[in-house]
């Protein structure tokens, strides 16, 4: 009998999503599956566990299942599988743009109550076909995580965005919107325990004063929710696509975050609390036996008055030198302990 880690391998994991023009670029400006083989090392520094290959990968209908030819092929497929898992990395593939459910594949068959075009025999074995090349899971209509010790199926709810489809750093053009997107959080984390976490539209950050704080702000809120964080279009380069041998304080930052998370039974089994704070301002608790986190984030370019609770401030987007005692910086995250 396996173990509740062995039940849900994915649950604390970090998903890094590739599109193959927002990655990597490469002399033809788009990112094949051999790119990506290349940048493995890379993806394990950063701290991802599983990596999900976007639509544009793939070509799906009720006919056949292959590559898409301008990004490589099966065999290609097989071989950043193979050396994914040397990494301790697995891969899930999306087949369509519309996808709303995940679905991972377990040691029993392909279970038959699955709509639309997967209805079909061709797509059962097309599914039947990624499963045996090693591929963990799909993301398609239907979204099932499997029970890898029964053989047994649970459903798994991927949300929508946390924003509309314009893209959530619209938030810093009307005032309103940083209220919504709170509020839109907060009742996410308050009613679905196994969340997906994405944030879009990283690139449009640039409209913001102060941007390298404000991306260090949503990489820490992103990373401290309640749920499985998708890191999505080469968000933790700070929307410039660099060398990853030159120095990039964004991506550091990224680095660090999932590391903390990975180290933190607060953030990755605890519970979630919303705390009541001033307007664009964000406060929340994530709690487990072992530890309490009190989270922080302005969503404002100026100071913000706060009531500071816990004890000892262990994470943040400012050096010690440059906090306040009673406000947060412009788009200050904080993480502050409690002893419990």
């Amino acid at each position: 009998m396996g173990t509740a880690t062995a039940k849900k391998w994915w649950k604390n994991s970090i998903v890094y999503q590739i599109y193959p023009h927002s990655f990597w670029e490469n002399d033809e400006g788009i990112i094949t599956i051999s790119k990506i083989i290349s940048k493995l090392h890379y993806l394990k520094d950063l701290g991802v566990d599983i990596i999900c290959l976007s639509p544009d990968y793939s070509v799906f209908n009720s006919a056949e299942f292959g590559i898409n030819p301008q990004y490589g092929t099966i065999e290609d497929l097989e071989k950043l599988v193979c050396r994914a898992k040397r990494h301790g990395m697995k891969i899930i593939m999306s087949l369509s743009d519309e996808s709303s459910f995940l679905y991972l594949f377990g040691k029993g068959q392909v279970p038959a109550p699955y709509n639309k075009a997967a209805a079909s025999n061709s797509a059962l074995e097309a599914l039947s076909f990624l499963r045996g090349k090693g591929i963990a899971g799909v993301c398609c209509d239907e979204k099932l995580f499997s029970d890898e010790t029964k053989g047994e199926w649970e459903i798994f709810t991927f949300p929508k965005k946390l924003e509309e489809k314009k893209g959530m750093f619209s938030i810093f053009n009307k005032r309103s919107k940083s209220k919504r997107l709170i509020q839109s959080v907060d009742q996410l984390q308050d009613t679905n325990e196994q969340s997906v976490l994405y944030f879009d539209d990283y690139k449009n950050i640039n409209q913001v004063p102060n941007m390298e704080k404000c991306e260090k702000m949503f990489c820490g809120l992103h990373l401290s929710l309640k749920g499985m964080p998708f890191i999505y279009e080469g968000a933790e380069k700070g929307s410039i696509l660099q060398d990853e041998n030159q120095e990039n304080d964004i991506y550091t930052f990224y680095k660090q975050m999932i590391e903390f998370r990975k180290n933190s039974k607060g953030l990755l089994e605890g519970s979630y609390r919303r705390v009541a704070a001033p307007s664009d301002v964000y406060v929340f608790t994530r709690e487990s036996k072992e530890e309490r986190l009190y989270i922080y984030c302005n969503f404002t370019a100026s100071n913000k008055p706060v009531e500071f609770y816990g004890d000892k401030i262990i994470f943040g987007n400012y050096d010690e030198s440059d906090r306040e005692d009673y406000a947060l910086k412009p788009y200050e995250f904080r993480i502050v302990a409690s002893y419990i």
